[in-house]
């Protein structure tokens, strides 16, 4: 690579933090001017392909769902992307406690069945505020 346009060459990750991260590691010596470039290029690029993978499983569950609102990259889509390509499977450890898509949508399945609309009314959030409205209740009956 020529040295000329590695210097001019940018990047969205800081050089910075990648030579102070490479330096934490007491058996890595002195490192070439070009090293954190390259391995910040390499980064961006893991990204994007990542991004890009989890991205399109959105687009499909959201399809296979019928949702159309709210299309947000969730942990749960990156989990799916990482276990079904094999080029992501030093990551499958990292994702193996994040809920997978399946899970997501069978609990918010049991979440629509038991809400109740309540007319002009919240939901309790807390444990005092459900027992005051029962304790409430109680008290009407009377």
């Amino acid at each position: 690579m020529d040295e000329g346009k590695v210097r001019n060459a940018e990047s969205k990750i800081s050089l910075a933090k990648i030579k102070k991260i490479m330096q934490a590691n007491k058996e890595i010596g002195k490192i070439a001017h070009t090293t954190p470039l390259a391995i910040a290029r390499s980064l961006e690029f893991f990204l994007e392909d990542i991004v890009e993978l989890s991205s399109e499983k959105v687009r499909e569950h959201s399809e296979s769902t019928g949702t159309t609102q709210n299309l947000k990259i969730s942990a749960s889509h990156v989990r799916d992307v990482v276990e079904k390509n094999d080029k992501f499977s030093f990551l499958k450890e990292v994702v193996q406690n994040v809920p997978t898509l399946d899970e997501i949508d069978k609990r918010k399945r049991i979440v629509k069945k038991t809400m109740t609309p309540r007319i002009g009314k919240r939901a309790p959030e807390t444990r005092d505020e459900l027992d005051h409205d029962r304790e409430t209740k109680r008290v009407r009956e009377e």
